[in-house]
């Protein structure tokens, strides 16, 4: 599978519940696709306007094609979820959770040493001690010459909506 198919296919799985923007540069470096969904999530009490609680939960998901995925690929993306909280994550009273995950598309293959460095990978933040809420990082290697993924432990939850097959996914995945 080539990396242009991939995109694709991962842009038409997400494009259901995501606004996407492709070949976007809202970092300092440009990604090839940049998925953002927010839910405004609350709890009500007798009626529509006796609000108890009201949050809102976003997910931000950035995808970068590579040539080849070394370790300093990941040490990089992991820089770069930690730009994206702090440029796209605006945290307040109401902000509950977001969830940023980066995906490197590697169309000549992953390091081995590069997979390990994302399968150890965990990040996440609070704002103003929870108060604000909490961001957490996730990382997903997709190899499309082999087809294969490596997974940070966060990511394993939803592994299948990165999945580099052209397979039906259930509506429980996304």
């Amino acid at each position: 599978m080539t990396s242009e198919t991939y995109l694709d296919l991962l842009g038409n799985r997400l494009e259901r519940h995501f606004a996407i923007e492709r070949n976007a540069v809202p970092l300092a470096d440009t990604v090839d696709i940049l998925a953002r969904c927010r839910q405004d999530l609350g709890r009500t009490f007798i009626s529509q306007k006796d609000i108890i609680d009201k949050f809102w939960e976003e997910e931000i998901i950035i995808v970068r094609c590579l040539g080849r995925v070394e370790k300093d690929d990941v040490s990089r993306a992991a820089s770069m979820i930690e730009e994206a909280a702090e440029k796209l994550v605006a945290a307040d009273m109401e902000h509950r959770l977001s969830v940023i995950t980066a995906v490197l598309v590697a169309r000549e293959g992953v390091d081995p040493s590069a997979a390990r460095a994302a399968s150890r990978f965990r990040w996440n933040r609070s704002y103003k001690l929870y108060f604000h809420g909490f961001a957490e990082g996730r990382m997903v290697l997709v190899d499309c010459a082999a087809e294969t993924l490596a997974l940070s432990p966060r990511s394993k939850r939803s592994s299948r909506a990165f999945e580099p097959r052209p397979a039906e996914i259930s509506k429980e995945v996304l």
